[in-house]
């Protein structure tokens, strides 16, 4: 069984959901439009490809299960094709595989945050989906920080801006966020000064190993069934 790299095609996703495929098709499939292989060899355009999993990742031995990276291309990707043991003189182009991005629009196919940094080299952005939701790390000074963002921008900065997200921030303090609401709703643990902090709107709560400070622009009310005070 050899793969044949010597012939790949540049490909577009017409089809990202692998049971559309019926019976055969695997888990992680797409369907892809070929057109210059049509055009070479007169065989069919339209095929489903078996995704090319990443290298040092996952096994197919059937010992290591559940493990691996599973990134499907939504339809209209560009992807690159190559097959492998292809029939000669058949219509049969042998196992098609699919991987890589064929996308050279790095306004599109490149996340902002490697676009818009001073240093995009030192910015590792592990997945942002179509949506906007983002696992990245950025090992670049004065922003050394892992950030999990939810959805809310695709393009915005690291943090700001954002309506879900949890950041690690290593960059000048060692700080844990965790922030929703467009920073309006937020948990902060800072290790340095050794704070925690909540804040909900124009109310905020910080708390040291001393002390518990409350600032709020609204009321503060007490219920409870008994109240013990002691200084």
């Amino acid at each position: 069984m050899a793969l044949d790299l010597s012939k790949c095609y540049r490909a577009k996703v017409i089809d990202s959901n692998y049971k559309h495929g019926g019976a055969g098709v695997a888990p992680g499939s797409v369907k892809v439009n070929v057109e210059d292989w049509n055009a070479d060899s007169g065989k069919p355009a339209e095929i489903w490809a078996y995704p090319l999993n990443a290298f040092f990742v996952g096994s197919d031995t059937g010992k290591v299960k559940n493990s691996g990276q599973c990134i499907i291309p939504p339809i209209g990707s560009d992807v690159w094709v190559a097959w492998e043991d292809p029939v000669e003189g058949t219509d049969n182009g042998g196992i098609a595989w699919y991987f890589g991005s064929g996308g050279f629009n790095n306004r599109y196919t490149i996340p902002n945050e490697n676009r818009t940094s001073g240093s995009p080299n030192e910015i590792y952005t592990l997945l942002q989906t179509p949506r906007g939701r983002t696992i990245l790390m950025s090992d670049e000074n004065g922003s050394s920080k892992i950030v999990i963002k939810g959805r809310g921008t695709a393009t915005g900065p690291l943090v700001e801006g954002n309506n879900m997200a949890l950041i690690l921030d290593e960059s000048n303090h060692n700080i844990i966020t965790l922030q929703s609401g467009n920073g309006k709703q937020s948990i902060v643990i800072n290790k340095d000064s050794n704070t925690t902090t909540i804040t909900q709107g124009n109310s905020k709560i910080t708390m040291d190993n001393s002390n518990i400070n409350i600032e709020t622009s609204g009321t503060i009310n007490l219920k409870a069934g008994r109240i013990n005070l002691n200084s």
